[in-house]
């Protein structure tokens, strides 16, 4: 009795760890929606804001973007005040961007959505 012990121990162990791995590769895109407040186009990351979040920042590669108003698919064509919707991973503790949906606030707001003003920044 006292020699299974340690070999059920071990046996939890390796089962526990195993599945955590087998968990984290499983693991969903996430999504965030909110206002633009900031754009570096030579970092190549957009930081939104919402009622719950106060900043959240993603890389951005131009091939992930899609403008809903003006058809404009690139970076520098996003303005801040911009509504944005983000599907993302995280890796190695940032958050990549899968697919960025921008509109403009007065499509969102013909639309029935209302836009809160954004707090002030500028493009770097």
């Amino acid at each position: 009795m006292n020699k299974i012990v340690p070999v059920i121990i071990a046996l939890i162990l390796v089962f526990s760890l195993s599945g955590t791995t087998f968990s984290a590769e499983k693991q969903k895109m996430k999504v965030f929606g909110g206002g633009v407040k900031a754009v570096n186009i030579q970092e190549k990351t957009i930081t939104l804001w919402n009622d719950e979040v106060p900043e959240i920042t993603f890389s951005v590669d131009d091939k992930n973007i899609s403008k809903t108003t003006s058809g404009n698919k690139t970076l520098a064509d996003i303005k801040i005040g911009d509504i944005a919707v983000v599907a993302y991973d995280e890796v190695n503790g940032k958050n990549v961007a899968k697919a960025v949906t921008v509109t403009s606030p007065e499509a969102a707001s013909r639309q029935g959505k209302k836009a809160k003003p954004v707090p002030s920044e500028e493009k770097k």
